[in-house]
């Protein structure tokens, strides 16, 4: 085949090189206007904005829930700690208050022997000679209604002798007894 020449320039469908100071791109498309380019963006990142706000209101709701159950939990347990306190308190003062009255019911018991004890002495045709005189009673509890205790007896010479007395207290009032020959002393004198 021989080559023709064409006068007018080169022939359909050939085209040339670029020119080496420019490179070959393709044509770029127009360009779309800001909304149209941005809208996957703008969706994205407004679902990822709303899943991370969800995610913590869940937490900050969450842990706030966990403090108001442990807020409770100590609120209760401190309601707990103070009537158990209070019960205590209220327990000490009703033990105190039956302690004090048995003491005096003790006290009152040991006078109420003293004064019976001296005047059965008192009137013993045997003891009433030698003047004794009581001066005091000591009672120890020794079961619900029974006392051990010491009398303090005073001679006439001035010289005190203890003396180990009995008591039992019921219904109708207190009965004393010594030990036999708890005034044997006397006998010496």
């Amino acid at each position: 085949m021989t080559q023709q020449a064409y006068a007018y320039g080169p022939p359909p469908g050939w085209y040339a090189p670029p020119p080496p100071s420019q490179e070959w791109y393709p044509v770029p498309p127009p360009s779309k206007p800001w909304w149209k380019r941005r809208w996957i963006w703008v969706t994205s990142i407004s679902a990822a904005l709303v899943v991370a706000g969800g995610v913590w209101g869940c937490i900050a709701y969450n842990t706030h829930q966990q403090e108001l159950r442990v807020a409770h939990q100590q609120q209760v347990a401190a309601q707990q700690a103070e009537q158990q306190r209070q019960a205590a308190e209220r327990a000490a003062e009703q033990q105190r208050q039956a302690e004090e009255a048995a003491a005096a019911q003790q006290r009152a018991d040991a006078d109420a022997v003293k004064v019976d004890m001296q005047r059965t002495l008192d009137s013993d045709p045997d003891m009433a000679p030698y003047h004794f005189v009581f001066t005091e009673v000591h009672l120890v509890r020794a079961g619900d209604n029974h006392y051990d205790g010491i009398a303090t007896v005073h001679d006439f010479r001035g010289i005190d002798h203890s003396v180990i007395v009995h008591v039992t207290r019921d219904n109708t009032g207190i009965m004393w007894h010594t030990d036999q020959g708890a005034f044997a002393w006397a006998m010496y004198e």
